[in-house]
Order: structure tokens, then sequence, then C-alpha cells
């Protein structure tokens, strides 16, 4: 069996570029149920009689554990089933877990649908990639996850700026339920509609492999074998993980607690942020891996986020020491930015280096280690830190974005291609 991972196609799958948008969308939705908990974390505290911690539980292990380990069987069960059907299922589960997260009553019932949550996003990602792969041509795959990827940072501006418009419409109505939970109602729903948006609008693209399916065992022996970049590129993968989702936890906090804003003023200001950074940082680094694929190959998109790693150090180093609500928006703007950044260039360098009837799969396994690592440490991280730190937030969030960065530079710099990507995939 030889990889097509290679081999440039000659032209795009029909309206493939109409199921790189729909995907898109699915996803930033996907970004907006997950996050839009952030920004509610001081009500729901004090409707639910929560801690930080618990809360931090919340938005962290109870999301990470299962859509983490989630990630893998689903990556598998793309290479396998209709990704169109596994998308659309997925979608509809956890808009509906959403919404039932605005019914919860204690501790207990926001993890369990938070958990919810998590199983339905595990398969979106894997599902797309893969589709992707087979119906864009090689030169414009790079650009199809940057379009994908920059619905991360649109969904998470929108959970925010709309979040936000959503929770303090709610609250100046005076509304008999509180305003969080017909914030999540808000939010949660409309994932239905977009369920069935992808069963009308997406086309399933042929596989571009005709060879039988290796088996799991085949899999893992080859990413085994190629481990010096599988196994690098995972782990930057997963301090990328812990650095983002700790940042996006616990921001809108440290806006409202250190500059007295209430959710909404939070949410419209650092969404807005977001809305611009977030979207421009995935776009520029996909325009930067095509300025420098034909130098760098299969590590250009590896080597771009070494870089941006090193900028997100330099400008979180000044939120400890920043007074002005005005220059700490610009300074998380730019953490965004490059953070944001960086999520589509491990996907980008995985999907080119990886045989076809192998990328669900392995597209999962960098989903599960990732998540499991970051979502169920960076949130956490920074609420133990706030507590034991002079100034709280700002030092544990610069303490965990700075140690991540690094612990991502590191990895990246001992990463190598590939020896012979070319040589196939294993048999069966």
């Amino acid at each position: 069996m030889h990889s097509a991972a290679l081999n440039p196609h000659d032209k795009d799958s029909p309206r493939i570029w109409i199921a790189v948008v729909v995907l898109s969308a699915c996803y930033v939705f996907s970004l907006i149920d997950r996050l839009i908990i952030n920004l509610l974390v001081d009500p729901i505290k004090a409707d639910l009689g929560l801690s930080d911690v618990q809360i931090a539980l919340v938005q962290g292990p109870a999301f990470a554990i299962l859509y983490a380990t989630a990630g893998a069987p689903l990556g598998r069960l793309a290479d396998i089933v209709s990704r169109r059907g596994l998308a659309a299922t997925a979608i509809a589960f956890w808009s509906a877990c959403t919404a039932v997260t605005g019914m919860a009553t204690n501790f207990l019932t926001l993890a369990a649908a938070r958990i919810g949550v998590g199983v339905g996003e595990a398969a979106l990602t894997p599902a797309a990639y893969s589709l992707f792969a087979d119906g864009v041509r090689r030169s414009r795959l790079g650009r199809a996850i940057a379009i994908y990827t920059a619905g991360s940072a649109l969904g998470s501006g929108l959970a925010l700026l709309g979040g936000g418009w959503l929770y303090a419409t709610f609250e100046a109505a005076g509304t008999a339920t509180a305003p969080w939970r017909l914030t999540l109602f808000a939010v949660g729903l409309p994932g239905l509609l977009l369920a069935v948006a992808v069963v009308l609008l997406v086309k399933e693209p042929a596989r571009r492999q005709a060879e039988a399916r290796p088996a799991v065992r085949s899999v893992l022996a080859y990413l085994v074998q190629h481990r010096r970049f599988y196994g690098w590129t995972f782990m930057a993968y997963a301090a990328l993980s812990t650095l983002i989702y700790g940042f996006m936890a616990w921001a809108p906090s440290y806006l409202i607690r250190t500059f007295e804003l209430t959710p909404g003023e939070a949410g419209m200001r650092f969404g807005a942020a977001m809305l611009v950074s977030g979207v421009a940082g995935p776009l520029f680094a996909g325009w930067a891996v095509d300025r420098t694929s034909a130098r760098l190959g299969l590590m250009a998109p590896l080597r771009i986020m070494a870089g941006a790693f090193l900028c997100a150090i330099v400008a979180v180093l000044a939120l400890p020491w920043t007074t002005g609500l005005g220059s700490a928006v610009a300074i998380l703007s730019v953490v965004g930015f490059f953070a944001t950044g960086m999520l589509g260039l491990p996907p980008i360098a995985l999907q080119i280096a990886t045989p076809g009837l192998m990328r669900g799969l392995v597209s999962g396994i960098n989903l599960m280690i990732g998540n499991l690592i970051g979502l169920s440490i960076g949130p956490v991280a920074i609420a133990l830190l706030s507590t034991r730190m002079a100034n709280g937030l700002a030092p544990a969030m610069a303490s965990v974005v700075v140690v991540s960065a690094i612990a991502g530079i590191v990895a990246l710099l001992f990463a190598a291609a590939p020896k012979a990507v070319d040589a196939g995939a294993p048999a069966d």
C-alpha cells in the first residue's frame, strides 16, 4: 500500500468547499458550546454554590476526559462510516447536551451535561479532517484546514461576545429563570438546525484509497516506527492545548475580577478582541505555511508553531504588570492571535504525513493525547496557582502560558520528519 499523502490530487471533489464552509460552521458552534461556560463562571458558582476548583473541574476534566478518550475510537469510526453522518449526529448530540447544561441543579448534573458535550464534540474534527483530505487537492489542504481552525477563534469570540450580549439581555429583562440558564438554552438549541444542514449540504467525497484499511495495531506500529515525528508532534499539540484552554477558561474571569466588569461587559470586550485576532491568527499561519513549505517541506507548520510559542511567551509576560483595561485586552488579544494561530499547524503536518486510510485514527489520537492533557491541566493549574500567587489570576495565567509554551518549543525542537513517508502505510 502506498501513501496518498504526498501525491497531489488533480482536482477538488464536487461541492467540497461547501463542506468546508458547513463543517467550519459546525466547529464554530462547537467552540461556542464548549467555551460559553467560561463567561458564566461567577453566576453559575453563585447559583449552584460551587468553588473555583469545582468550576475548573467542570471546565476541564469533566469535559476533557471523555472528549479526549473518545477521540481515538471516533477517529477510527471516521475511517469506516459516513463522515457526513457522523458529523451530523455529533452536533445534534452535543447541542442538546449544551441546552441540558442550563438545567443543572448541582455540581454532578453540571458535570454530567458537560461530559455529554465532550463526547459529541470529539467526533467532529477527525471526521472533518478526513473528509477534507479526500476531497481537497493537496495544494489547497492547508487552506481548508486553516479555514476550519479559524472557526475555533470565531467560535471563541462569539461565545464571549454573543454570550455576553445574551446574558446581558436576559439579565436586563429580569426573567424568572436565571440568565446563565437561558444563555445556555439559546446557544445550544440552534445547533440542531446545523446538524440538518450537514445532512442536506455536505457531500461525502469518495475515499481516495481503495486498498484494505490497516488494522489498529498496524497503525500504532506505523506511529512507533515514525515516533520522532508523531510522538513529539502529539506532545507539542498537548502543550498548545494546555496553554489555550487554560487561557480561554480564565481570561473572562480575569477581566471581571481585576477591572470589576459584569460577565456581559467582559464577554463583549474579550469576545470582540478574539473575533479579530483569533480569526486572523489561523489565516496568517496558513499563509506562512504556504510561503515556507517549499523550503521547509513537512516541517514548515511545526517550525512556524515554535516561533508562535515564543511570541506568546513574550506577550503574556506583560500581563501581571498591566493596570489598564485597554492594555489588558490588547495583551490577551496578542496571546490569542498566536495561540489560535497554532491550532491548525499540527493537523496540517499530520494530514500530509499520514497515509489516507489512517488519517481519522491519527487525528483522533492527536486529539485524545492533546486534550486529555491540555483540558485537564490548563484550567485546573490556573485555578490552583491563583490561590497561591499574590495578584491572583494574572500571574497564574502567565505562568501556565509560559511553561506550556516552553514545553511545546522543546517538543518541536526534537520533532523530525519521517524519513520515508512515501514508503507506504503498514499492511493489514
